[in-house]
């Protein structure tokens, strides 16, 4: 599956300016049948051409929604989690050694989503952590709300670098 998911992922990224093109024909189609059916036709029902431009649309949104979830769940299942799960040699925050990485460590085992808060995210810190495993780079992003939660992004797929895997609470990086 880890190679699935990257497979996905490096077809979908590029295709993305193609994806949204279709689903705002979609919708435009189903815009423009519905404007033509009710006010120029004074017909009550929907046009065979507005259910085909509302299935285009919700079916790429629906399946763009799909995509996102499945290379989340694989970036989560098949790579963070395990080497979250060994042996952890070192850790650095931008580049310096973390001397106590304990606590960031079982923040990091424990994140898990959130609800949506209306917060956004601010600083950024490149947290690597070398594993019996490998090397395993996530960046976290402090929230503009609540200083100890962290967003929480691994740059290895495209979809994971601009939407978080999860949400890590700790008070390890203050100062830094």
């Amino acid at each position: 599956m880890d190679g699935l998911a990257h497979l996905v992922d490096d077809t979908i990224h590029p295709l993305q300016p193609l994806i949204v093109l279709v689903a705002l024909i979609g919708w435009v189609i189903a815009a423009i049948s519905m404007i033509r059916s009710r006010l120029i036709h004074k017909e009550k029902y929907a046009s065979p051409a507005f259910i085909v431009g509302l299935i285009i649309f919700v079916g790429v949104i629906g399946a763009e929604f799909a995509v996102y979830d499945f290379v989340i769940r694989e970036a989560l299942n098949d790579e963070i989690k395990p080497q979250l799960a060994g042996k952890i040699e070192s850790v650095s925050v931008n580049g310096n050694p973390l001397d106590n990485s304990g606590p960031l460590i079982t923040a990091l085992r424990e994140m898990h989503g959130t609800i949506g808060h209306h917060s956004h995210t601010t600083t950024r810190y490149r947290v690597v952590l070398t594993t019996s495993r490998g090397t395993l780079p996530l960046d976290l992003n402090r929230d503009s709300q609540d200083p100890h939660e962290y967003w929480v992004y691994y740059p290895s797929f495209h979809i994971t670098k601009l939407k978080e895997v999860g949400h890590a609470f700790t008070d390890t990086l203050d100062g830094m």
